[in-house]
């Protein structure tokens, strides 16, 4: 017979724990390291994960053929290979190659230089693989740090061959040689002097001259070359060594500028007496600051404080007129744009301007060692920068590498341009350094801005001219306005004058023409004093009620 175990009515067993509150624990424990585990396997996975760039190369590929296309090269002629997959430890990408067949009116070298502008805004890096022939080149395109496309080039029409003109500096120095001889006593008539002979090579066109001339008395051969090398020490003309005869009396002096060969001074000694080898005392003509090249040496920028200043051939009643006529109402806005002239050639000074307020206008000069660099500081910090293009003036102490001057050809306008551009690429606009006689001359002008109108920032506006006006006759402002190039003119020439009076009364006429017009713009140069100046006077300006704004903003 089987016992039941009967439970009273309305008692319940208490509930059975299957494990312990520690075997629990241990359990909870296992479970979050194993999801620790795992979250370490998932981000280790991550971070080892190639980063997939490929929809970022498709969109710079894309952007590459629009913007030629943007630039009269039609579709047809851009062929886009399939692309090939790429990876490294760190991303994954694609390369593509484009073969581009350069139209008629076109160079492969200009289309070259339209890429690398319409690329810089987009901080694609663009570099040259090759250039087989003038009409052929190899391009790569580079983002990322890391290679997405190869540009072949091919066709178009030749490029025009550029030369740096050098016949004024050459023809400056056999003048200046010329001076040398007459100094230490040597007769003018005694001097022969033949007609200068144009040369040319690939790079640049100069002139050669030969000088015939006896002796200076009192110098021997050597004391005459170690007179030459003292003039000269510091510039790149050099002087051979004199090729002399067995008497040590007459000798022929080959000297080169540039590496060019553009002057031979022969001598030679009428007397029998043996000359001293001491060099006399006598003070030696100074040879033109224009001929000195940057030495590459961190020096106190002596060459950019020795520049022509671009009122020069201005007079003062035009350098310091004054606004006529009554003030503009009170509710108009005031602006005032100030242009800083000359930069390019680093130093103390360009340190100190690049430190004051970047709602300045730096020009900056092309040619020079520091162009892009400068350029590539000012643009970091917020400045707007334009190119002060050299223009020939009515004064011969004026001459700068890369002059434009009256009766170059169309091309040879376009070419200069052309380079100053690709120096300075990220500038916007473009003002005249000097240039009295060139400005002044409506047909060299119209070259010039029409030459101006086919190019475009890198942001793809127009470029837009400043008439530096140098000189009352200057006919660039109207011959802008007439091919509708946004454009203004200078007002005020602030630091043309070294003494601190003159540079406090033309702050003070700048602020009268704004008031006149509601707005006006002022121009100054990269210069210690000048840049000591503006740190103190455009706080001024905010404190006066008149706002400092980049040059762009007033063009018209």
């Amino acid at each position: 017979m089987v016992s039941e175990t009967i439970e009273a009515p309305g008692e319940t067993a208490p509930p059975s724990m299957p494990h312990s509150w520690r075997t629990l624990l241990a359990g909870l424990a296992i479970c979050a390291a194993l999801a620790c585990l795992s979250l370490g396997l998932i981000g280790r996975f991550l971070v080892k994960r190639p980063i997939d760039l490929r929809g970022n190369m498709l969109g710079l590929a894309v952007q590459f053929e629009d913007s030629l296309a943007a630039h009269q090269i039609p579709r047809a002629n851009v062929v886009r290979q399939e692309s090939i997959n790429k990876r490294d430890e760190q991303a994954l990408w694609q390369h593509y190659t484009f073969e581009v067949a350069v139209p008629e009116t076109l160079s492969a070298e200009g289309v070259e230089r339209l890429i690398r502008r319409a690329m810089l805004e987009r901080n694609v890096a663009v570099s040259a693989v090759s250039t087989p022939t003038p009409t052929d080149r190899t391009l790569a395109l580079t983002s990322f740090g890391r290679e997405f496309a190869t540009v072949r080039l091919t066709g178009g029409k030749p490029p025009i061959l550029e030369r740096t003109d050098l016949t004024v500096a050459c023809g400056r120095l056999a003048d200046e040689m010329q001076a040398l001889l007459e100094a230490h006593g040597v007769a003018h008539g005694d001097i022969q002097r033949a007609p200068a002979t144009p040369r040319q090579n690939d790079t640049a066109q100069w002139t050669f001259t030969e000088i015939t001339a006896p002796l200076p008395q009192g110098l021997s051969v050597a004391a005459l070359q170690s007179l030459i090398e003292s003039g000269l020490s510091q510039r790149d003309e050099v002087v051979a060594a004199p090729d002399t005869d067995h008497t040590g009396k007459t000798a022929r002096f080959t000297i080169t500028y540039m590496g060019l060969e553009c002057l031979v001074l022969e001598v030679a000694s009428a007397g029998t007496e043996q000359p001293s080898t001491d060099v006399p005392p006598v003070q030696l003509p100074v040879l033109s600051p224009l001929l000195m090249e940057p030495s590459g040496e961190e020096e106190d920028e002596p060459d950019v404080e020795r520049l022509p200043l671009d009122s020069q051939d201005l007079n003062g009643a035009s350098l310091t007129q004054q606004p006529e006529g009554t003030e503009a109402p009170a509710n108009t806005p005031l602006q005032v744009a100030i242009i800083v002239d000359d930069g390019g050639y680093g130093g103390a000074t360009t340190d100190k301007i690049l430190g004051l307020d970047p709602r300045l206008t730096l020009a900056i000069l092309p040619n020079t060692p520091k162009a892009t660099d400068t350029a590539e500081q000012a643009i970091k910090k917020g400045f707007e920068v334009i190119i002060h293009m050299p223009m020939e003036s009515f004064s011969p102490a004026s001459d700068f590498p890369g002059c434009l001057r009256i009766g170059m050809a169309d091309g040879e306008i376009l070419s200069s341009l052309r380079q100053a551009i690709d120096e300075i690429p990220c500038a916007v606009g473009v003002n005249n350094h000097t240039g009295s006689k060139f400005t002044s001359d409506e047909k060299a002008m119209g070259a010039f801005l029409k030459a101006l109108s086919t190019f475009t920032t890198a942001e793809d506006k127009p470029f837009y001219f400043i008439d530096s006006c140098t000189t009352r006759h200057s006919v660039a402002h109207r011959v802008a306005m007439a091919l509708g190039i946004p454009t203004e003119v200078r007002d005020v020439f602030l630091d043309d004058k070294p003494d601190a009076a003159f540079r406090e009364a033309q702050f003070e006429n700048l602020v009268a023409w704004c008031k006149k017009d509601g707005a006006a713009i002022g121009i100054c140069h990269f210069r210690a004093a000048s840049a000591a100046f503006l740190a103190d006077k455009l706080q001024e300006l905010e404190r006066r009620g008149i706002t400092l704004v980049h040059a762009s903003e007033l063009v018209q």
